[in-house]
C-alpha cells in the first residue's frame, strides 16, 4: 500500500510539473544550421508559440517548453528553412513537417539528426539507448529476415527491384493494351452504330461506376449486363470503379467469364450475409504473419479485405481466396478482350489526393510518380524498393477501396447531420473540435510510401494512408480525366445514396476538375438524375468529354412497384445491407440493365456525334494542308536552299567581323 501511495505521489507531482512551463535543450547533430519552433497541436492543426530559434551545426540551445494545455499536444517543429515554420501548419503542411513530441514524459533533452534524406527528432532515450541498440542489432536481424523471406515467400518478383516511374504519361503496358483493344472497339462501334470511320476517329469510351456497398456492386452488375447484351460493352476502353463497384469489376474480370454467367454466380453469393462469412484462422494468420515479417502495417482493413475475398471468391479454394492479386487481371485484358480496369482510393485531406490502381501500375491520378502494382507495400527510399515483399492480395485492395468505415468523426457528423437534432449536431461538432479529434479515423490502411525521399508532395511521409475514395466524392472521375487517356465519352452509373439530390458527386467532381485545370462539360443540376438518362456535352470543344449520366430511377416499364429511392432510405438497397435475396438481386440489377437497354439509342446518338466531331477536326486539318507529295518536296527544297543561302551570309559576316577586328588591332598598335 505504501508503495502504491509513493507511485501515486510521484505521478501526481509529474502531472502538476507538466502543467508549468520549463526549459528544454535541443541539440543539432547535423552539419547545417537548423531552425526550430514550439507549437501547440490539436488534431492536425499546429499553432506556433513564440519565434523560431536558430541552432548552429553541432550546437545546442535552451528554449522554453510551453505550458501544458488540456487536449493539446506540445511539439517542436524543425527545418533547414526558417520560412517552413509558419504561424499555423495544418493538413499537408503539418503532415510533411519534421516534428517531435516534447511533452514532459519525453524528457528535457532532444536531438535533431539526418535519417535518410530527412531531418528527424529524438528524445534522450531514443538517441542514447534505442538508436544505438537497433543499429547494433539491425545487421544480423536483417540477415536472418532476408534468408527467411527468400526461402518462405518466393514470388514472381522476389528478385526484382522496383523503381518509381517519374512521368505523367500512362505506362507502356497500358499503351500496349490500347493498341490491341482499339481495333476491337472500332469494329464493335461500327456494328453498334451501323457507321464506318477511320482508326483515328475511334472514340474512347469509359464506364464510371460509383460506390454504395452491395447496392453499387449489384447495380454495376446490372448496367454492365445490359451493356454486354446490347454490344455496348465491347465499345468501351476503360471501366473505373470506386468502393462497392470495384467489388464487381475485380472478381468478374478475375473469373474470365461473361457478365451474364458471372451474375448467376454472384446472385447465389450475395444471398448469404457477408457479416456471417467464415474465415479460416490458419489462412488469415499466414497472411498477417507475412506482413509482419516484412514489417508492413496491419489494420482492420486486412481483416475486412479477408472477409470480402472469402465471400466474393467463394467459388475458389479457401487457400486461393487470399492469394489472388490485382496483377492477375492482366490475363483477362492483355489481348484487349475486356475494358481496362481502374480502381481508386484517396489519401485523406484536406485536400484529398486521388490514387489509382490498375493491373499494371499504382500512383496519383494527377501526378508524375508511379510504381508497378506488384511492388505496392514494399519499402521505398529515393524511388527504389528496399525489400522483395510479395504482392498485396486483391482482397486487401478491395478492403481499401471499400473502407468507408474508416470515416473520420467530422465526416460522420456531416453525413449523419441531417438525421440529428441541430443542438446535438452542433454540440458534437464543438466537442470533437475541442477534443482535437476531428480528423481521427478508425484503423485505416497504411502502406509504405513509394515516393518517400523524393521531392514530391508526399516525399517526407514514410507511409500513405489510403481510404475509400467515396469519402471525397463518390464517382471515380480523376483517373478518367487524365489528359493522356483522352477519354471522349464517360457513361456514369451513380447509385450514391444521395444521387437523387442533384447528383452531389458530379458537382464535387466538376469542382475537382476545375481546380486541376481539366476540361468538364457544363452540368444542369436542375435536371440531372430526374430521368433515366441525362447527357451533358460541349458542342464547341471536342476535347471536353461527353457525360452520359444514369442513376437509380424508378422505371414503370420495368416494375411499377419498385422504387429504388425508397428502398435506399428504408429498404434492402440501404448501404449497410450485405445480404440480397434472389428476388432483390433481380430487381436492382434488372432495373439498371433495363434502364441502359432502354437508353441505348440515345447512347448510340452520342457516340456517332463524337465520331462526326472527330471527322470535322480531320477535315479542317486537311483543308489547311493542300499540298501533294511532290509539292511538299518542292517546298522542302526551297527551305533547304534558303538555309544554304543563310549559312553563306553568316560566313560572310564572320569574315567581315574578323577583318574589322584585325584593323582595330592595327589602329591600336599605331596609336600606342
Amino acid at each position: 500500500m505504501k508503495k502504491f501511495n509513493f507511485i501515486y505521489i510521484i505521478a501526481l507531482n509529474l502531472f502538476f510539473i507538466s502543467l508549468n512551463a520549463d526549459n528544454i535543450f535541443v541539440h543539432n547533430m547535423t552539419h547545417s544550421p537548423v531552425f526550430v519552433a514550439t507549437y501547440y497541436l490539436q488534431g492536425k492543426t499546429a499553432n506556433k508559440v513564440g519565434n523560431p530559434k536558430k541552432i548552429l551545426p553541432q550546437q545546442k540551445i535552451k528554449i522554453p517548453r510551453p505550458k501544458k494545455k488540456f487536449r493539446f499536444d506540445r511539439k517542436i517543429i524543425f527545418s533547414f528553412k526558417k520560412q517552413d515554420l509558419k504561424a499555423t501548419l495544418e493538413g499537408a503542411s503539418f503532415r510533411n513537417s519534421s516534428n517531435i513530441n516534447i511533452g514532459i514524459m519525453n524528457g528535457k533533452i532532444f536531438y535533431l539528426a539526418i535519417k535518410g534524406e530527412n531531418l528527424k527528432g529524438y528524445n534522450a532515450v531514443q538517441w542514447k539507448i534505442i538508436k544505438p541498440t537497433l543499429k547494433l542489432l539491425s545487421k544480423p536481424i536483417k540477415q536472418i529476415l532476408s534468408v527467411t523471406r527468400d526461402k518462405i515467400y518466393t514470388n514472381p518478383h522476389s528478385k526484382d527491384i522496383a523503381r518509381v516511374r517519374i512521368s505523367s504519361d500512362i505506362c507502356q503496358e497500358e499503351k500496349n493494351y490500347l493498341k490491341k483493344r482499339r481495333p476491337i472497339v472500332k469494329k464493335a462501334i461500327e456494328k453498334f452504330t451501323s457507321t464506318s470511320f477511320e482508326d483515328n476517329q475511334t472514340p474512347t469510351i469509359a464506364f464510371c461506376c460509383s460506390g454504395g456497398g452491395y447496392r453499387a456492386m449489384i447495380a454495376t452488375a446490372g448496367i454492365l449486363s445490359g451493356a454486354e447484351k446490347t454490344g455496348l460493352l465491347d465499345c468501351t476502353s476503360y471501366g473505373a470503379g470506386l468502393s462497392g463497384s470495384t467489388w464487381f469489376m475485380a472478381p468478374w474480370l478475375y473469373s474470365e467469364i461473361s457478365v451474364a454467367n458471372y451474375n448467376k454466380k454472384l446472385q447465389k453469393i450475395v444471398a448469404k450475409d457477408l457479416k456471417k462469412t467464415f474465415i479460416d484462422p490458419i489462412i488469415i494468420t499466414k497472411q498477417l504473419t507475412k506482413k509482419h515479417i516484412f514489417n508492413q502495417p496491419v489494420s482492420s482493413v486486412d481483416l475486412y479485405g479477408a472477409i470480402l475475398a472469402n465471400k466474393l471468391f467463394e467459388n475458389l479454394k479457401k487457400s486461393k481466396r487470399l492469394n489472388t492479386h490485382l496483377s492477375d487481371l492482366t490475363k483477362n485484358i492483355k489481348n484487349g478482350q475486356n475494358f481496362f480496369p481502374i480502381f481508386t482510393a484517396v489519401q485523406p485531406g484536406p485536400p484529398f489526393s486521388w490514387f489509382e490502381f490498375t493491373p499494371y501500375q499504382f500512383g496519383q491520378s494527377i501526378g508524375k510518380n508511379f510504381i508497378q502494382t506488384w511492388s505496392l507495400g514494399r519499402k521505398f527510399i529515393n524511388g527504389k524498393s528496399q525489400d522483395f515483399a510479395p504482392e498485396q492480395s486483391l482482397g486487401y485492395f478491395m478492403g481499401i477501396w471499400g473502407s468507408a468505415f474508416t470515416i473520420s468523426f467530422k465526416e460522420a457528423i456531416n453525413q449523419l447531420g441531417s438525421k440529428m437534432p441541430t443542438k446535438i449536431k452542433n454540440y458534437a461538432k464543438k466537442y470533437i473540435k475541442n477534443w482535437g479529434r476531428e480528423e481521427g479515423r478508425v484503423s485505416p490502411a497504411k502502406l509504405y510510401n513509394p515516393t518517400y525521399g523524393i521531392n514530391t508532395e508526399f516525399g517526407k511521409m514514410r507511409k500513405l494512408t489510403l481510404i475509400d475514395a467515396g469519402l471525397d466524392f463518390n464517382l471515380p472521375f480523376p483517373p478518367l480525366l487524365r489528359p493522356k487517356r483522352a477519354v471522349d465519352i464517360i457513361i456514369i452509373c451513380d447509385v450514391s445514396a444521395n444521387a437523387q439530390n442533384r447528383a452531389p458527386a458530379v458537382k464535387k467532381a466538376e469542382k475537382w476538375a476545375k481546380k486541376n485545370n481539366l476540361k468538364f462539360p457544363k452540368i444542369n443540376y436542375k435536371i440531372i438524375g430526374k430521368n433515366i438518362i441525362s447527357v451533358f456535352k460541349n458542342e464547341t470543344d471536342n476535347e471536353v468529354p461527353t457525360i452520359i449520366y444514369m442513376s437509380l430511377v424508378k422505371n414503370l416499364k420495368f416494375n411499377k412497384q419498385f422504387n429504388p429511392v425508397d428502398e435506399i432510405k428504408n429498404g434492402f438497397c440501404n448501404t449497410f445491407n450485405f445480404k440480397y435475396t434472389p428476388k432483390q438481386f433481380e430487381l436492382l440489377s434488372g432495373l439498371m440493365e433495363h434502364n441502359i437497354t432502354e437508353s441505348i439509342e440515345i447512347i448510340k446518338k452520342e457516340i456517332i456525334s463524337k465520331i462526326e466531331s472527330k471527322k470535322t477536326i480531320k477535315t479542317n486539318i486537311e483543308d489547311e494542308v493542300e499540298y501533294t507529295e511532290d509539292e511538299y518536296t518542292k517546298e522542302f527544297e526551297k527551305l533547304l536552299n534558303l538555309k544554304i543561302k543563310l549559312e553563306k551570309e553568316i560566313e560572310k559576316f564572320k569574315k567581315l567581323n574578323l577583318e574589322i577586328q584585325n584593323r582595330n588591332r592595327i589602329i591600336d598598335r599605331t596609336i600606342y
